[in-house]
């Protein structure tokens, strides 16, 4: 007959075995109880360990357990217990201080908490309250006592918990929980939160011991009520267990899940967990492959969640087909008799994606895809809004005959380092916005750029528009390695035109005659600037320019407050008399600004008398 261990190895796999023998070692006292508790909890997933042992969550599990299993509790508490709350924090190793009536009451606890400047920060009552930098909590802000009921609690032994010795904080943590914040909301729900010695170094750290006053002593929810008249009324009974990517079910199991979509739970083991909390077990002829649902017998794939509007699946709603063949290969025989090849992993997560005939798609294609690393679509002219936008382990994308894409096209991506679109002539706003790591990027044909056009790219060097006449505001803001530009058709730019830029030494845009605000704002190190053709520009045009030398613009008529603000190194300027009359209007006086530039020039012409004389 197999041991309880054994059928545990079976059931959940050897690593739960080896945790449960190395933690839950009085549960084994009794007979069966750790299988029935893991069976009664847990839905039977192999990965249940390894997910618990890598989040650090092996003590929580361990109490869960215990708890469950009504052992290795403190022999001198009971259920029927009717210890104060005061006492029983005090079992626990805590001073439980009074409830927090005033404002004095809370900043006399702030001591405990670190600034980053190291001083100590003490209450005075005729000072305004500001926000601090550190580890304090916003508690420490003012008002909290308008919306809740605040306890502190202190460690015995606080002192010997420093800061210093924790370089890595962990919500849990012994000087994390060393000084905690015990917070019911006032209404109707009384939500509790208990917050931790951090402010928001450590995740969750607004949700210590799992906000539940149980997970530091046995008893203390029932002492609170008692006592205080508080209990948090939005708490499931018993404890509870947190674990990333596990969602706690109606029927009192805990499921892992691939991902959350307005509240549903998408889980590897082909089931969904509604809004509801419910648990929706798919039939054998249908399998969840990402957030979609595939059926073997009707050849159909749909959504759970119609409000998502995937036009994956308006694309291959109906098909001649649906095969899977080994190794997580699915193939989709279209109606037409064209073919497409999915590739899934052992979740069920979509990891590539190939259809070579596929000329078009609509809104929000595959749009919550997380997991897909390789996609092809040689044919692909047209897409919609959304394409691929969560997405962010797409290694490669071959578009060579992509024409128009929407907004948010690739918009998470952060690890594709070459891209050629050398058909594409319109993208919308969020192209690529947050990629790192892109190097090369090739758009012969490009003419017109939404909004967020490689929004914060790191490592871009060069790039090539040569036919772009119009982009929409924020177009490379933030790109800290771009050297060279060279847009000889752009005609006009929208607000925050290359912002933020430190890098930039050369720009070239003859056809340029309107820009928006903040044109090469902060940062640029241009020394030369010529714009032959602008016309109009508005407000803090080429603001905190310091490098700049050149500037000219004779066909400039309109400009905006703080145009051009003094440039300490300026040496020729050339603007019309119009904008000299508006730039004294907006408070430059024109006289300085010739008698600066003419110093500018003595100074450099006496700078080169003197390299000649030493040569």
């Amino acid at each position: 007959m197999k041991s309880e261990l054994e059928i545990i190895k079976q059931k959940y796999g050897e690593r739960m075995m080896r945790l449960c023998r190395k933690y839950l070692p009085k549960l084994f006292d009794v007979p069966g109880l750790v299988l029935e508790l893991l069976d009664k909890n847990f839905y039977r997933y192999n990965k249940l360990a390894e997910d618990i042992e890598e989040q650090k969550k092996c003590y929580e599990f361990m109490g869960f357990m215990y708890s469950k299993g009504n052992i290795g509790l403190d022999k001198n508490i009971s259920i029927n217990d009717k210890s104060t709350a005061k006492e029983l924090m005090a079992r626990a190793g805590y001073l439980l201080y009074p409830e927090c009536k005033t404002e004095a009451d809370i900043q006399s606890f702030r001591h405990y908490y670190k600034r980053d400047d190291g001083k100590v920060i003490t209450y005075e009552p005729h000072k305004r309250l500001v926000q601090r930098d550190g580890e304090e909590l916003c508690t420490f802000n003012g008002g909290r006592l308008m919306s809740a009921r605040v306890w502190f609690a202190v460690k015995n032994d606080v002192a010997k918990y420093k800061r210093e010795d924790y370089k890595n904080p962990q919500r849990q943590d012994d000087y994390s929980t060393s000084v905690i914040s015990i917070q019911f909301s006032k209404n109707d729900y009384s939500t509790l939160s208990i917050k931790s010695r951090y402010n928001h170094s450590a995740a969750g750290s607004d949700n210590t011991f799992n906000s539940n006053l149980d997970n530091i002593i046995e008893g203390l929810t029932d002492a609170f009520e008692r006592d205080f008249g508080v209990r948090d009324k939005m708490a499931k009974c018993g404890p509870t267990l947190d674990i990333d990517g596990y969602i706690l079910a109606n029927d009192g199991k805990y499921y892992p899940y691939n991902q959350e979509i307005r509240g549903v739970y998408y889980c590897p083991n082909n089931m969904i967990v509604n809004q509801r909390l419910d648990v929706i077990k798919l039939p054998n002829h249908q399998m969840l492959v990402d957030y979609f649902i595939f059926d073997y017998n009707q050849h159909t794939i749909k959504l759970y969640d119609e409000r998502l509007r995937d036009s994956f699946v308006k694309e291959y709603a109906i098909n001649k087909k649906i095969i899977a063949e080994k190794n997580g290969v699915l193939k989709i025989i279209k109606q037409n008799g064209d073919t497409a090849i999915l590739k899934i992993n052992k979740r069920r997560e979509i990891i590539s994606f190939e259809d070579e005939n596929l000329k078009e798609c609509g809104d929000n294609f595959m749009c919550k895809n997380k997991m897909l690393s390789s996609l092809s679509l040689a044919k692909l002219e047209v897409c919609g809004d959304n394409f691929f936008e969560k997405n962010n382990l797409m290694k490669e994308a071959v578009f060579p005959n992509l024409k128009t894409c929407g907004n948010n096209f690739l918009s998470n991506n952060i690890i594709i380092d070459k891209i050629n679109f050398l058909q594409l002539k319109t993208c919308g706003w969020g192209f690529f916005q947050n990629n790192l790591l892109l190097k090369e990027a090739n758009f012969p044909m490009l003419e017109k750029i939404g909004s967020d056009f490689f929004f914060k790219n790191k490592v871009l060097k060069n790039l090539s528009l040569p036919r772009l006449k119009i982009c929409g505001y924020c177009f490379l803001f933030n790109n800290e390695a771009l050297e060279n530009l060279n847009l000889p058709l752009l005609e006009s730019c929208a607000d925050r035109f290359m912002s933020m830029n430190k890098t930039l030494k050369t720009f070239q845009a003859p056809n340029l005659k309107k820009c928006g605000q903040m044109f090469f704002y902060f940062g640029a190190q241009l020394k030369k600037l010529e714009l032959p053709s602008l016309e109009e520009c508005a407000q803090r045009f080429m603001f905190e320019q310091t490098y700049l030398e050149e500037f000219s613009a004779p066909k400039l008529q309109n400009i905006g407050i703080s145009f051009l603000p003094w440039q300490s190194k300026m040496v020729k300027l050339n603007v019309s008399k119009e904008v000299m009359k508006t730039w004294k209007k907006n408070g430059c006086s024109p006289l300085k600004i010739r008698l600066a530039i003419l110093k500018n020039n003595l100074k450099c012409s006496l700078n080169n008398l003197n390299n000649n004389i030493k040569k």
